[in-house]
């Protein structure tokens, strides 16, 4: 495994832990939505990627922009140079100024998405 993936673990099991205690129970909806975001952004690249996820759209099954903002907290927590992320929304605007930086920054958020991947299976989800 990554190091860096194996690193972020802690802080992703911390991120979805406090969201379980939100929500009562998670949704699996959301592994999906985590399984999918590294598909995406191989396909169809950052940017794209970000704007699908930041969507706050009515027909999706559950909030994909909840992804965003596990995904800019465990950065937040796990890496430097992301102290002043405060959302998924920060996170999409981030990803829109990064120019020659962008390479880093998708293989930040993929190794995040990745820990967050791991991290809830281990949460007993709900059938949504």
């Amino acid at each position: 495994m990554n190091k860096a993936i194996h690193d972020m673990i802690e802080k992703a099991m911390a991120t979805l832990t406090e969201a379980e205690k939100k929500e009562k129970k998670l949704a699996d909806v959301y592994k999906g939505y985590l399984s999918s975001l590294g598909a995406s952004m191989r396909m169809s690249g950052l940017i794209p990627t970000m704007a699908f996820f930041s969507s706050k759209e009515n027909s999706a099954k559950g909030d994909r922009w909840k992804v965003l903002d596990w995904i800019a907290s465990v950065l937040k927590e796990s890496k430097q140079g992301y102290a002043d992320l405060s959302s998924g929304r920060s996170l999409f605007e981030r990803s829109l100024k990064a120019n020659e930086h962008a390479s880093t920054l998708e293989k930040d958020i993929l190794d995040a998405s990745v820990a967050l991947k791991l991290s809830i299976r281990t949460f007993d989800l709900a059938k949504k």
